[in-house]
């Protein structure tokens, strides 16, 4: 049980975080991102990845809420 981060178009980066890696799981939204429903999620670990920023995601505090949901359920 793992997040993955997938990028790039010409290239492609993968950064894997285990579950029981993860520390925090935190969201921001501007104004603008609360009113069309997107925002940041940034994820910090215990890996020597350290953290993690996802920018522009729909609905933030679902994926927030989901990965905590998640890490209950693992341990």
């Amino acid at each position: 049980m793992r997040i993955i981060d997938e990028h790039g178009v010409f290239s492609s980066n993968s950064k894997e975080t285990p579950l029981d890696k993860i520390n925090n799981v935190s969201f921001s939204q501007s104004l603008l991102g609360r009113i069309f429903n997107y925002g940041h999620v940034q994820i910090q670990s215990a890996a020597e990845s350290g953290s993690t920023v996802h920018e522009m995601i729909e609905r933030p505090k679902l994926l927030k809420d989901t990965i905590t949901q998640y890490q209950e359920l693992y341990k």
